[in-house]
């Protein structure tokens, strides 16, 4: 057998902790595949992920775990091949993944912090729209509060954020909402 080159030797490693396929084929890779010491590495490296994402998406972290989502999407992160491991590119890696989510209130808030990081760090030049399917308000006051958030009625509203908007974001209701109607058009309707 063809010893691994030390490419291939770091790569085989790196799968082995993201817990991704790899050549269990080499020895030492088998060796490593079935050890204590793997397990170890695999929750170190995803402890220093959770402390990263707990303090750069903290919202959407908080939000996750509440509606116990975050192992899910934390190993399901882990699987991304060529993830940075900087904060800011696992942070919007992180987020761009959360706004896939069946649940509309979690890509909203995905949706929201990852706008609200774009104009802290600058990459957001002009104002970006969020739309909610509630109000955000009461999310984002128990999400910040650390309170489970409530039952909220369907509300729709725009959270507008960018470099020109006063505080970094406003919110606003929108009184008209598109909603399909029985027959598969769309129909305008009144949301309050």
């Amino acid at each position: 057998m063809t010893p691994l080159t030390l490419e291939q030797l770091q790569v085989g490693l790196l799968d082995l902790i993201k817990d991704r396929p790899t050549d269990a084929s080499d020895p030492y890779l088998a060796g490593v595949a079935g050890s204590d010491a793997l397990l170890l590495v695999r929750e170190i490296s995803a402890s220093w992920r959770a402390i990263s994402l707990d303090t750069h998406a903290p919202l959407t972290t908080t939000l996750l775990r509440q509606r116990g989502h975050l192992v899910d999407e934390m190993v399901e992160l882990m699987q991304v091949r060529g993830l940075s491991p900087f904060h800011a590119d696992l942070r919007d890696g992180f987020l761009l993944q959360a706004m896939d989510h069946p649940d509309p209130i979690v890509v909203a808030v995905a949706s929201f912090e990852q706008a609200l990081a774009g104009v802290a760090d600058g990459t957001v030049q002009s104002d970006l729209a969020v739309d909610w399917t509630v109000d955000p308000y009461p999310v984002l006051g128990a999400l910040l509060s650390g309170q489970v958030i409530p039952d909220l009625p369907p509300a729709p509203h725009r959270c507008v954020v960018g470099p020109s908007v006063a505080g970094g974001f406003r919110v606003e209701a929108i009184p008209w909402m598109r909603r399909p109607s029985a027959d598969g058009d769309v129909e305008q309707q009144r949301s309050d």
